[in-house]
């Protein structure tokens, strides 16, 4: 048995994508979730194999991938290997062999970079003051506009727009880049001083104080680029909500952050990084470095993804991985689902560890209350809701028996879905509805929590004992 049948076993299924060195195999990673990142030698080490995630950079020989992906001992792996003899060689784990890992670059350790509020430029203070001024004019031009009807669509209230100062340029405006403190920059084609151009749009302030403005951002309602960042600002990220809060929530996009600042600004943290792929900057290292749980709501892509190995290896024991309910980013809960943007709160609260969770309404079998003659009557309110949790329940039981390699992982911590990376990537509908089912219907959540097994599945589900 090599590396290669153990990968399959594990419920992965690598290609063959070269013959070099015996044969080489590509799939996702075990350990990352990375797309076609983990890489394996089945011929390698005398045709035991080896591994290596171009990704993640884990590496081994069938026995480091056993002990890795069981989570178990060195001796333990050896007899499912049928290495027992290099077991026996070994009289503890600490004196196990040093095995093969494929040679790989280490990474420096992580630094964040210094960004404060236009550093780059040497006349800072009058493009702050412009900024400012631009974002007080377009402020009130934003009721009514286009770009009122553009942030309702994403769950935006005017109130929560106004508050953090959003507004809309009617029109393209072009302005000397001297009059805002920018360099002199000549067209080579006419000789002539470039303008600063602000494209009409959403404008996104990122306020660092009061009258501060340290970037802006349009966001235009057609052409390219859609996102178009004013010249001079500072790469800055935006950080909305509570201060020095013991979680904080990771999104991409601006618009992202301010909707969960409207949702739950109050609980949490929330960090706009720009891409998936940007790293936190002294500021937002500074709040991240506060918090105990680290929210990774990057987009539900590729992109993603790949972010979140970054934020796992660089932030490890903290991170969890919460992608968005419904489409690929929280905005999508608004445009594309039935769901509540309270809803959202909710979602944010069932990835923080159990313990500092709000409480949950138990599942009642029975909804009574005594009326003015002292007898019981049955309540129909609550009656209507048990019914509702029992069709959920049943549903969630079809979904499970359809779905067999589905399993609901139970631990004092939290609740998880285990399913295999491909069957996620072939069934995104289905794993948007469990995670529905299970993490925003308060009756579900509270019923697989009581349940009494650790592992909930289409044969147990219905057979709780607590």
């Amino acid at each position: 048995m090599n590396v290669l049948d153990l990968a399959m076993n594990h419920g992965l299924a690598p290609k063959k994508i070269s013959n070099s060195k015996g044969g080489e195999f590509a799939g996702a990673c075990p350990f990352c979730g990375g797309d076609d990142r983990f890489r394996i030698w089945p011929e390698q080490n005398n045709g035991s194999g080896s591994y290596w995630c171009r990704q993640c950079n884990v590496s081994g020989d069938r026995i480091q991938f056993v002990m890795e992906t069981k989570k178990i001992g060195f001796k333990a792996a050896c007899r499912i290997t049928g290495d027992e003899s290099v077991s026996d060689q070994y009289k503890t784990e600490s004196s196990a062999p040093q095995r093969l890992r494929i040679p790989v670059k280490s990474s420096p350790a992580f630094v964040p970079k210094v960004s404060s509020p236009s550093s780059a430029l040497d006349n800072a203070d009058i493009w702050m003051e412009k900024a400012w001024k631009l974002t007080q004019w377009a402020a009130e031009k934003l009721p009514s506009s286009p770009g009122q009807a553009l942030l309702q669509q994403k769950g935006i209230t005017l109130e929560t727009a106004q508050s953090l100062k959003l507004g809309w340029l009617p029109e393209d405006i072009y302005r000397p880049r001297e009059s805002w403190g920018l360099a002199t920059v000549i067209k080579p084609d006419t000789g002539k001083p470039k303008r600063m151009w602000l494209p009409t749009g959403l404008v996104i302030p990122n306020i660092s104080g009061p009258a501060s403005v340290n970037r802006l951002r349009i966001r235009r309602p057609e052409g390219e680029p859609r996102y178009y960042i004013v010249p001079g600002s500072s790469p800055s990220q935006m950080i909305l909500g509570a201060n020095n809060c013991r979680s904080v929530v990771i999104v991409e996009s601006e618009l992202d952050a301010i909707l969960l600042h409207q949702c739950a600004g109050d609980i949490t943290s929330i960090i706009a990084m720009g891409t998936s792929h940007a790293k936190p900057d002294t500021r937002a290292a500074a709040a991240i470095s506060q918090a105990s749980c680290i929210l990774i709501a990057l987009d539900y892509d590729d992109a993603g993804k790949s972010g979140y190995a970054w934020w796992n290896k660089n932030y490890p024991n903290k991170t969890v991985r919460l992608p968005s309910p419904a489409g690929k980013d929280p905005s999508d809960v608004a445009q594309k689902s039935k769901l509540g943007i309270s809803d959202l709160r909710t979602w944010i609260i069932s990835g923080w560890p159990l313990g500092w969770r709000l409480d949950e309404p138990q599942a009642q079998i029975t909804q009574k209350k005594e009326d003015t003659t002292g007898q019981i009557i049955n309540h129909p309110e609550k009656q209507a809701e048990h019914t509702q949790h029992a069709s959920h329940i049943t549903e969630l039981h079809d979904l499970l028996k359809k779905n067999r390699n589905i399993k609901i992982i139970v631990t004092p911590n939290r609740l998880t879905i285990d399913a295999p990376i491909e069957w996620q990537h072939r069934h995104p509908s289905v794993l948007n509805r469990l995670s529905t089912l299970i993490f925003f219907d308060p009756s579900v959540f509270g019923y697989l929590h009581n349940h009494g097994a650790n592992n909930i599945n289409a044969q147990n589900l219905l057979e709780a004992r607590s």
